[in-house]
């Protein structure tokens, strides 16, 4: 109580309070009438931009939420990594001719998918999706040419040094590193890192399933 009394002491008279308040709004509406139709033509502005895009058919305009996923560094990749390793012989041909397979068999059935053969670039002040020039399987499927880690902590190593790695951004943000492994038996690792503006996890691992 002694506290309060102290407060009161030093608080300001309730009129100057008053008028402070009476002037926040006063700001608050000026701020409100100036801004807001600005803003307004910004919004406007920006969708003619999109309808403008979309109607002579120059890309697929990136969603909002997925845009921030584009400012990235070389400390922060926005990438959805996963590792599989397998007994036995892989063959490359093979497994890209797979991938192919999926990602244009299952194309109408998650959006996702459909970005897999698609790269971003910046159009009218909006980042689209737009198709890979020259689609070509070998640029996203590909075997590791760095030395054969021989243990965990080699194979880690590997891992942090492609994850860390940009990407070519003449081609869509995915890709599937097979890894030979130096071991007495026959293994690979197949190192998988895919760009969060393609989809989420729960999307990937669903792809990844098939």
């Amino acid at each position: 109580m002694n506290l309060y009394a102290k407060y009161l002491d030093s608080a300001l008279p309730a009129v100057v309070y008053g008028v402070l308040h009476l002037v926040a709004i006063l700001l608050g509406i000026v701020f409100t009438i100036v801004i807001l139709p600005l803003y307004l033509l910004f919004r406007v502005f920006k969708w003619l931009q999109g309808a403008f895009i979309s109607y002579h058919r120059l890309g697929r305009v990136l969603e909002s939420k997925d845009v921030p996923f584009l400012y990235e560094n070389e400390n922060n990749r926005y990438f959805i990594s996963g590792l599989f390793v397998v007994k036995g012989p892989c063959d490359i041909n093979e497994f890209q001719r797979l991938l192919l397979n999926r990602i244009f068999k299952t194309a109408k059935e998650e959006p996702s998918y459909k970005r897999m053969h698609k790269r971003v670039v910046e159009r009218y002040g909006h980042y689209v999706w737009i198709d890979e020039s020259d689609f070509d399987i070998k640029k996203h499927v590909f075997v590791y040419d760095g030395p054969r880690p021989s243990s965990e902590e080699e194979l880690q190593t590997s891992m942090s040094e492609l994850f860390s790695s940009p990407m070519d951004e003449d081609v869509s943000p995915w890709q599937f590193i097979v890894i030979p492994l130096n071991s007495e038996t026959e293994k690979h690792a197949i190192y998988v890192r895919i760009h969060h503006a393609i989809g989420d996890g729960f999307a990937m691992i669903g792809f990844i399933a098939r």
